[in-house]
């Protein structure tokens, strides 16, 4: 899911690691909204053609992961 301020659930949120698509939404802008809805880490799948390459700064604990590892990533999340 992309992980814009709006687009965050704080009660599903809140204390979590939330995983965010790259692409669309700036990672900086996805790193306050997941901080903002209470979320304590962020793993983002990387979008090497959008120039996200892990090397910007976060305002949360946050880890880039390839895009081939982000779809076994959501496939997991979305069997359980």
């Amino acid at each position: 899911a992309y992980c814009g301020d709006s687009l965050l659930d704080p009660e599903k949120a809140n204390g979590k690691i939330l995983a965010c698509l790259g692409g669309k939404i700036n990672p900086i802008i996805q790193g306050t909204g997941v901080q903002l809805a209470g979320a304590v880490g962020m793993i983002l799948c990387n979008d090497p053609d959008a120039g996200f390459d892990g090397s910007l700064e976060l305002t949360i604990p946050a880890t880039y992961i390839s895009t081939a590892d982000c779809k076994q990533l959501f496939d997991y999340i979305n069997s359980t």
